[in-house]
């Protein structure tokens, strides 16, 4: 992801910085890039799921989780 060179920020008291304003082209930004998600096994027809016990989402084709219901609604 490219590095955006138009951060604003301001020091505070406590001699932190705390940026005020920071801007990013969305079209750039892919779902692997956020930090909870795991995308490595991303194919065709994969959804993503949250597991638990890595504290993120996974790309799957599998859907064998006991505690995942679907409901595709009503028709």
């Amino acid at each position: 992801m490219p590095i955006n060179q138009n951060i604003k920020a301001k020091l505070t008291p406590n001699q932190n910085l705390l940026v005020t304003n920071y801007q990013i082209n969305a079209a750039s930004i892919m779902l692997g890039d956020l930090f909870n998600v795991d995308a490595t096994g991303q194919t065709d027809g994969a959804v993503i799921i949250y597991n638990a016990t890595t504290s993120k989402w996974t790309a799957t084709t599998q859907v064998d989780n006991i505690n995942t219901t679907i409901n595709g609604g009503n028709f």
